[in-house]
């Protein structure tokens, strides 16, 4: 068969989704294409480059709300926020496997969500923005745009954060309903109730994230009246 780029992303995305992150290697991407492990390569550098290639397809919703073409309605950090916790739970292990392109060193991924934020604080607050992808260039004495970067940072901690608890807990509560209903043991409804809390508690969702961001946006507007 004729191997692209993208036929391998889409095929690693589909593992994901099927059978989780342990099991989207590339020996199993080639096999479940029909070709060697090493025709992947051609395309594809290794494990991580295609993490980073199927995080950036999960990522297309998000970044299709802020790279809108001009004159769009511009998306509210709360919108960004909310777009970015649901996307990353629309996929099995996606919350993880965005986290762990996002966390490699100088990612682009990163860079863009950050700079994406930053944007539409500066817009919520009715400041001019930087151009994308000076967010790091900023000179950190700059200490009211030094206050918007850590906003945005923090914004976007407090969504991953969110999203992998909340991940966590849906496996967790899966894992407990499939060894009850394998069990005709008393403990069965033990089983339920314990993975029903561990959801409860850990699982944000959409409405607490967007609390989070608004008392973290109140904040930023406070620090911002002081210094004016």
């Amino acid at each position: 068969m004729q191997l692209h780029r993208e036929t391998i992303i889409s095929q690693a995305l589909e593992l994901l989704d099927t059978y989780g992150l342990a099991d989207m290697t590339m020996r199993r991407v080639a096999n479940s294409l029909g070709v060697a492990a090493g025709a992947l390569y051609w395309h594809i550098a290794n494990k991580q480059e295609l993490i980073t290639a199927v995080a950036k397809k999960i990522l297309q919703p998000v970044f299709a709300l802020v790279d809108a073409p001009p004159g769009s309605t511009y998306a509210s950090p709360q919108d960004f926020c909310t777009t970015l916790h649901s996307t990353l739970l629309a996929h099995r292990d996606g919350a993880e496997l965005v986290h762990a392109a996002v966390s490699q060193p100088h990612s682009p991924l990163w860079s863009h969500l950050c700079d994406s934020l930053v944007a539409s604080i500066h817009h919520e607050l009715g400041h001019n923005a930087p151009k994308k992808g000076h967010v790091a260039a900023i000179h950190a004495a700059d200490h009211a745009e030094a206050d918007v970067i850590a906003t945005a940072t923090s914004a976007l901690h407090l969504v991953f954060g969110a999203s992998i608890m909340e991940q966590s807990a849906q496996q967790l509560l899966a894992a407990s309903k499939s060894a009850a209903t394998k069990s005709a043991s008393s403990n069965t409804t033990t089983s339920n109730t314990d993975g029903s809390n561990a959801n409860d508690c850990n699982g944000a969702g959409n409405t607490d994230v967007e609390r989070g961001i608004t008392v973290l946006l109140a904040g930023l507007q406070s620090r911002c009246h002081e210094q004016s």
